[in-house]
């Protein structure tokens, strides 16, 4: 499983989502909700030990068109109260001094929201996404298990974001892929050619963006040919 997959399916799949982003926390939330109705036919119901935006998840539900009938409990020691599945929020307040009362109802918990992780994915055995902002809507979320994508979130869901240069690399990638399936072994002049007539580049550009696939492990050169 991708880390993006993991993130879309957030609810029917069980994480630590480590994060100080407290209005994309809520639209995760809702998203975890939304999977939750939709894939299991259950009304997840959160636990509320850091302030959450009430009015603000309930647009984003019924923008979503989710009918959801679960509730909030106020504070981590509702725990041995609220009915799983739990979505347990806790934004900008740490909860490893809870760490027993939490691994007790481990089962029940699908999602944690939480400042830092210290040591609670090791506690329970769920996947550590940290996700940080970058310029506007977008965000990088990363894990030791799966790891890292840039993504953009709407209500719509969650997409890949790849920026112009990482976009290029990845059609650079995938043209010499496509080449090679075709002709064989290829040289790195073939290479140079071939980038520059697909992507409209010079050769000198061509040659950039096959140092820099080389650079990042993308590809190889061996004896002046190209490999995987």
């Amino acid at each position: 499983m991708s880390l993006l997959t993991l993130l879309k399916e957030l609810g029917v799949t069980r994480a630590i989502i480590v994060t100080s982003r407290a209005g994309l926390a809520n639209l995760l939330v809702a998203h975890a909700i939304a999977n939750l109705k939709k894939r299991e036919n259950l009304d997840a119901n959160i636990i509320e030990n850091s302030i959450l935006h009430k009015e603000t998840l309930l647009e984003f539900l019924a923008r979503m068109k989710i009918e959801w009938n679960g509730k909030v409990f106020s504070g981590i020691e509702s725990l041995g109260r609220a009915e799983p599945p739990i979505i347990l929020y806790s934004i900008g307040k740490d909860v490893i001094q809870h760490k027993k009362l939490i691994l007790s109802h481990k089962f029940e918990i699908r999602v944690l929201f939480v400042p830092a992780s210290k040591g609670l994915g090791t506690l329970l055995g769920y996947p550590v996404i940290r996700i940080t902002g970058l310029e506007g809507k977008f965000y990088r979320a990363s894990s030791s298990m799966y790891g890292t994508v840039n993504f953009v979130m709407d209500l719509n869901g969650l997409r890949e974001y790849r920026s112009r240069s990482e976009n290029l690399v990845w059609k650079a990638k995938n043209l010499l892929i496509d080449s090679m399936m075709d002709y064989g072994e290829i040289t790195t002049k073939d290479a140079l050619i071939i980038l520059s007539a697909r992507l409209g580049m010079t050769k000198e550009e061509a040659r950039k963006l096959l140092s820099m696939l080389v650079e990042r492990g993308e590809v190889r050169i061996k004896k002046g040919r190209i490999e995987l």
